[in-house]
This record gives structure tokens, C-alpha cells and sequence, in this order.
């Protein structure tokens, strides 16, 4: 009889507690089911308000005839005249501007040209200015950037016609 009794009792318990976890199971659906809800709506306006570096144009340096004597790091110094321009009416924040091409072998902040010791070794502000590497800028306060031929130390370079290419490039948020 002790066996029946406590199977009993037993089987009593797990029936209040099957029976309490359906109530309970039940009040949880009946409040999830009887909230409140909203939509909401988020939207904006996405402008692109881009930035333009010499109207779009090709900013070009002309040296003229250099005497391959005279080239000495000062000689033949010339402004590169560039202007950097943005659309719309918000302020451009965190602009970097830099120039990016051949860098020479024999100097971080010059341009390797296509006559092997003859580079253009740029300026930002009279300070050397690396190559590929970017700096941080006041958009309403543009760097003056200037450029002048060198040539590596104790070489002799040949002469005619001389070139190099890279890209000015700004960058902005």
C-alpha cells in the first residue's frame, strides 16, 4: 500500500506540474499576444557632394630647358598650381591629399622620371613631401605644393626631353 500511495502522490505532483507549466505557457502567449505595436519610419536624404581637383583638368609643370649642370635641388623650383573644389553646402571634414606615382630610387619624396638618375622631388608647404603617402589638409587652406628636378649625387645624366606622371589625389568623408 506504501507503493501505491507515493505513485500515486507522485504521479498527483507531475500532473500539477505538467498542468502549471500549460497555464503559465498559456499567460505568456496571451500577453505576447495582447501589446501594442508601431511602425516607424526612418529616412533621409543621400546627397553626394563630390570634391574636384583642378576643375577636373590636367595640372601640368613645365620646366623649360634645364641645364643638367644646374640642377641642384633648388634650381628650376616651380609652383604647381592645382585648386581642389567641393560641391555643395556642408563643409568636406578630414581631408588627406597625396601624390602617388614612381617613387624615385634615390629619394623618398621625388618622382622617378623616365631618365634614370633624374627625378622631381615635390614640396608641401617647403617641406619634402613623400610619395604615396597621405596627409592630412585643411580643405580652405590648400598646401602650396611646389616641385624642382634633382638628380642623384655624383652621376651624369643625359640629356633630352624628360617626363613623369602621378596623381594628385584628395580623399574626404
Amino acid at each position: 500500500m506504501y507503493s501505491f500511495c507515493c505513485r500515486y502522490s507522485l504521479f498527483r505532483v507531475l500532473s500539477l506540474v505538467v498542468v502549471t507549466l500549460l497555464i503559465t505557457t498559456h499567460s505568456v502567449w496571451s500577453a505576447e499576444s495582447q501589446g501594442a505595436s508601431a511602425n516607424v519610419s526612418f529616412h533621409g536624404i543621400l546627397k553626394h557632394f563630390p570634391c574636384h581637383i583642378n576643375d577636373d583638368q590636367l595640372v601640368e609643370v613645365h620646366f623649360g630647358k634645364i641645364g643638367i649642370n644646374k640642377i641642384n635641388g633648388e634650381n628650376y623650383l616651380q609652383k604647381i598650381d592645382y585648386t581642389i573644389t567641393c560641391d555643395g553646402d556642408d563643409p568636406v571634414d578630414d581631408m588627406m591629399l597625396s601624390v602617388n606615382g614612381a617613387v624615385s630610387i634615390f629619394d623618398t619624396a621625388a618622382l622617378q622620371t623616365d631618365i634614370q638618375d633624374l627625378a622631381i622631388r615635390l614640396y608641401e608647404n617647403g617641406k619634402p613631401l613623400e610619395i604615396n603617402k597621405p596627409i592630412t589638409i585643411d580643405p580652405a587652406h590648400r598646401p602650396e605644393l611646389t616641385a624642382v628636378p634633382v638628380k642623384r649625387t655624383d652621376t651624369d645624366i643625359t640629356t633630352g626631353d624628360f617626363k613623369v606622371i602621378a596623381t594628385l589625389l584628395v580623399n574626404y568623408q
